[in-house]
């Protein structure tokens, strides 16, 4: 795949490294995401009405999530509306409830299948089953629980394209609220959320997992990556209808922040850890050599944008070099054009796995079989 680089194009690759070692901090580059949310899904064995009310005695095994956050995170203020989810899974669907606290609960688009957020307040779901920044999936709805959906192939940063729409067969959605919907003249409390998504339709969306799939179900340990958004426009009131302050920017707010104001970035999202009664929580060894892995792959859109092509060829980096934790072998390979970063470590019961993210941003997972 890949054609050998020439001797001068190593060394530059190697200097052009430190340099932005030392410009950048590789440490803060390369570190595990201080940032991420962890949520603990829990298995139950009966399942909610999904009508929008989400006040099931069920919803009682849920915790709720920490408050969402401005999506740059702590150089933003905090959101002045209060949001919350919270999740269980069966064996047959995932469930979502949210509550959105609104003063003013307004939207008007009831055409399915539309950029929803672009002409009003909603509430969306991302979901990347098998965490490889592939082939994910999106969902967008208002308080009129209009609803789009869409599968990104790759993160825009990478070309998309989107695959727009891509409806669930066997999603169900439901919106209720405490208030009046689109009338300007009282004060509401809020708009509440709630969503089966069927894993048999998520099937397809699994296919770099981590282990083979005998069942479109997860099971308990399996870790999938997942954000919430809402998106929040500042409104007027013209001939008794809400409508968006012009040439003012929306707000977005998270449930883990991403660092910036894009949402298709899936390397920082949260994750949805699933659990039942034998459930023990992991530790995170493969987690901090993902983050690390998405590290060199911002150094390699660096070492580009300076350069006009990806580091070269280097058949073995000495792990010590980039202080990697827990990688035992580091080989990048590259022909200018493309490259493959691969990580060799050992999972926390000794097993040798390979981690590999291309230019692409593609992450994968497979076993070692060379060893």
């Amino acid at each position: 795949m890949f054609s050998k680089s020439s001797k001068w194009q190593c060394l530059a690759f190697i200097a052009s490294l430190v340099f932005f070692i030392k410009c950048n901090s590789l440490e803060s580059v390369i570190s595990p995401n201080q940032h991420t949310k962890v949520y603990q899904c829990h298995f139950i064995h009966s399942a909610p009405t999904i009508d929008g009310n989400g006040n099931e005695s069920i919803w009682k095994q849920a915790k709720w999530s920490e408050s969402f956050v401005d999506i740059e995170g702590a150089k933003k203020a905090m959101p002045f509306y209060d949001t919350k989810m919270k999740m269980l899974w069966d064996s047959s669907y995932l469930y979502i409830l949210a509550n959105l606290e609104e003063e003013h609960i307004w939207g008007y688009v009831t055409e399915k299948n539309i950029p929803i957020y672009k002409y009003g307040n909603d509430f969306e779901v991302f979901i990347d089953p098998d965490r490889d920044h592939h082939n994910y999936y999106e969902l967008e709805l208002n308080v009129l629980n209009t609803i789009w959906e869409l599968t990104l192939e790759k993160p825009y940063r990478n070309g998309g394209p989107a695959i727009d729409p891509t409806n669930l067969p066997g999603l169900k959605t439901a919106v209720g609220h405490n208030g009046t919907v689109n009338d300007p003249s009282d004060v509401d409390t809020n708009w509440v959320v709630e969503i089966a998504i069927p894993f048999q339709d998520l099937y397809d969306y699994r296919k770099n997992y981590t282990r083979v799939l005998t069942q479109p179900r997860p099971i308990a340990g399996d870790i999938w990556g997942i954000n919430f958004s809402r998106v929040h426009w500042d409104h007027e009131i013209n001939n008794g209808k809400y409508q968006q302050v012009p040439n003012r920017p929306e707000y977005n707010w998270v449930w883990s922040q991403q660092g910036e104001i894009n949402m298709h970035a899936p390397e920082k999202w949260g994750l949805l850890m699933f659990t039942d009664s034998t459930y023990q929580e992991p530790k995170w060894r493969e987690n901090k050599v993902r983050d690390q892995l998405m590290g060199l792959y911002k150094l390699q859109e660096a070492f580009k944008k300076e350069n006009g092509f990806f580091a070269s060829t280097i058949d073995e980096v000495d792990s010590s070099f980039l202080k990697l934790p827990y990688v035992d072998k580091l080989i990048i390979n590259s022909d200018g054009e493309q490259y493959e970063i691969m990580a060799h470590y050992k999972s926390k019961d000794d097993q040798e796995y390979i981690l590999k993210v291309d230019e692409s941003s593609l992450l994968v997972k497979i076993p070692n079989t060379n060893k």
